[in-house]
């Protein structure tokens, strides 16, 4: 799958990808070797139903949290979640599968406490690859445009 396939399952047929500067509630796109990465501000896609969509034949990583100290950290394969991490606290993992990180946990100083944004991301670049940096965000990146509704 390439940027064109997700921006499509994304938005639709019809989108269309402009280059803009990373602000506001945009979605927007990237390829992050070997993964694709979609950074979600207003979060329209972390409801359940939506990740499992886009996982099917892949796997998904979502992680966020929000100014008032709400954090997540779900990972989907194959159309299904198979586990979420509330808080960012590996001793809260729930769901069909909640080994599913055990051999990334495993890996870092400590793999039972709750995790700081920044390992999070780190257990998210070990798996896919893909990483979010400063000076990605300070560029001109791919924004999703949807279709209008008519």
């Amino acid at each position: 799958m390439d940027i064109t396939d997700i921006a499509e399952l994304v938005a639709g047929p019809g989108y269309e990808i402009q280059e803009a500067e990373v602000e506001g509630l945009d979605l927007f796109i990237d390829e992050s070797d070997p993964s694709i990465m979609l950074l979600d501000p207003e979060g329209d896609f972390h409801l359940p139903q939506e990740l499992e969509r886009l996982s099917i034949g892949a796997r998904l990583w979502d992680l966020s949290w929000s100014v008032n100290g709400h954090s997540s950290l779900v990972y989907a394969a194959d159309g299904r979640i198979r586990l979420t991490m509330p808080d960012l606290d590996p001793q809260r993992i729930h769901g069909p599968d909640p080994q599913a990180l055990d051999h990334l946990l495993r890996l870092l100083l400590e793999p039972f406490i709750r995790l700081p944004k920044a390992s999070a991301m780190a257990l998210v670049q070990m798996d896919s690859g893909a990483h979010l940096d400063l000076a990605w965000l300070d560029e001109r990146q791919r924004k999703v445009i949807f279709k209008p509704d008519m």
